[in-house]
């Protein structure tokens, strides 16, 4: 199981934490190809130097116990060509991941040495096809512009305004 956590102790990061946590429940709203989550708050105890924080956290659900609730198995393949997904799946987790503002995603590759797909887990399906499953979306517009509310506009902030600006003015 693995857990999300904030990276420093201030409400801004907690704030991530919950808007993460949202992109998962988003995404098991419209499938049950999607990993599981719980949100928790959680207390840390610093033992050198007798403090203790509490904070919001994240327990995502483990790659094997998803394969076994969805009757796949996780992949471990550096590459997969896009025709071997199942298309509603890829269409639906591609939709998805523009829908959360994510650009830090591949549903077919990732670095080398590393397994398929970056910030996406592949799993075999009965279908034949494999089923792809988003993860990760602390870097996505949804987590940032929440959790920096007041704060300078954002890069993807910029970009998104600019191709609206372009869409409204054609």
């Amino acid at each position: 199981m693995k857990l999300v956590t904030h990276c420093n102790n201030s409400d801004r990061y907690a704030q991530a934490v919950v808007s993460e946590y949202l992109a998962y429940r988003i995404y098991n709203a419209l499938t049950d190809y999607s990993f599981r989550v719980r949100l928790v708050n959680m207390t840390y105890v610093y033992t050198d130097r007798n403090e203790t924080t509490n904070s919001y956290a994240v327990f995502i659900e483990h790659k094997d116990r998803l394969g076994k609730r969805i009757d796949g198995e996780p992949v471990e393949i550096e590459r997969v060509d896009v025709s071997s997904i199942y298309p509603e799946n890829l269409s639906l987790a591609s939709v998805f991941q523009y829908f959360i503002g994510n650009t830090d995603f591949s549903p077919i590759a990732t670095a080398p040495d590393e397994d398929c797909c970056h910030n996406q887990a592949l799993f075999t399906s009965a279908a034949g096809p494999y089923r792809t499953i988003p993860y990760d979306f602390d870097q996505t517009g949804l987590v940032v512009r929440l959790s920096r509310v007041g704060s300078e506009t954002s890069e993807i902030q910029r970009h998104y305004a600019v191709g609206w600006r372009r869409r409204e003015a054609g």
